[in-house]
C-alpha cells in the first residue's frame, strides 16, 4: 500500500530555505519545515475502523460496541499507520537531495531481499523511488530529530512517532 505522503507529495509542492546536513557518504540534504497542516493532511487519509455493533437483546435494537477486540486492535494499528504517515511526510517533504538519489539501485534490491514491502510502489516513477530512497537510507533518527526541531515539532511528538517507526529503537 502507498503511503499518504507519496500521495499527498503529487498533491502538493514547498518551497523554504533550510538546513544543510551530510548524510555520511558524500551526499548532501537540506531539511525544510514541514508544516502541520501538511502532516495532517497526511494522517487525516488514515481513518479508524468503523465502531462494530451487537444487538442488545434487552433494548432489541443494535449498539455499538466499542469494546471488541478486533475494533481495539484496529484502533492500535490505525494509530500506528498515521504516526508512519507522519514520519513519511517529514521524510517526504522535509528532505531535499541536494545531489539526487544513487544511480546504483543496488539499495532497492537490498530492500527487496529484506522483505520491505514494496507493493503500491510503482519503481519506475521518481517520486515513487526518491519517497523509498529517503524513508528507507535518509530519515534516521538523528535526521527526524532535527527535522523536526526545524518544523517546530516538540521532541515528545518525535518520540511518539518514532516509537512506531520500524528499525528504530
Amino acid at each position: 500500500m502507498k503511503s499518504p505522503a507519496v500521495i499527498t507529495a503529487k498533491e502538493v509542492s514547498q518551497n523554504g530555505a533550510g538546513h544543510i546536513i551530510d548524510l555520511g557518504d558524500g551526499r548532501k540534504a537540506k531539511l525544510l519545515p514541514v508544516s502541520s497542516t501538511l502532516i495532517d493532511a497526511v494522517t487525516n487519509k488514515i481513518k479508524d475502523p468503523p465502531v462494530p455493533m451487537w444487538f442488545n437483546d434487552d433494548k432489541q435494537r443494535d449498539e455499538p460496541n466499542p469494546i471488541d477486540p478486533d475494533y481495539i486492535a484496529g484502533l492500535g494499528d490505525a494509530s500506528r499507520r498515521r504516526g508512519l504517515a507522519a514520519l513519511d511526510a517529514l521524510a517526504m517533504f522535509g528532505i531535499e537531495l541536494l545531489n539526487g538519489i544513487p544511480e546504483d539501485r543496488t539499495w532497492i534490491k537490498k530492500l527487496k531481499m529484506l522483505g520491505v514491502d514494496l507493493d503500491g510502489y510503482d519503481l519506475e516513477d521518481d517520486l515513487d523511488v526518491e519517497f523509498l530512497y529517503k524513508r528507507f537510507f535518509v530519515a534516521t533518527n538523528d535526521v527526524i530529530q532535527k527535522l523536526s526541531e526545524v518544523s517546530g515539532i516538540t521532541p515528545d511528538d518525535v518520540k511518539v512517532a518514532e516509537a512506531t517507526f520500524p528499525g528504530n529503537t
